[in-house]
C-alpha cells in the first residue's frame, strides 16, 4: 500500500497513513534524527512537528513487518 504524508507543505501537524505503522522518524536533509515515535501498531497517525524549524524533512515510517517508506515534507 501506498504511504500518505499531508499537508504537504506543513506548519503544525502532519498526518501519516500507512498500514500497520511501528514507528516513524522525522529527519533532517543531512540525515540527523530529530524526532523517532514508536507506536502500537497503527494505521494512520498524527504526529506534532511545531518545534521543528522551517526546512525539508524526511519521514521515515517503518511496518512491523520492517518495511520502510519514506517520503519529503517541507515545514513552512
Amino acid at each position: 500500500e501506498q504511504l500518505i504524508i499531508y499537508p504537504n507543505p506543513a506548519k503544525n501537524i502532519i498526518y501519516i497513513s500507512f498500514p500497520k505503522i511501528k514507528q516513524v522518524t522525522v529527519a533532517d536533509i543531512i540525515g540527523r534524527k530529530l524526532i523517532t515515535n514508536n507506536y502500537n501498531i497503527l494505521n494512520n497517525v498524527q504526529l506534532g512537528i511545531s518545534s521543528l524549524p522551517k526546512g525539508i524533512y524526511s519521514i521515515i515510517v517503518v511496518d512491523i513487518g520492517n518495511n520502510i517508506q519514506s517520503k519529503i515534507i517541507t515545514v513552512e
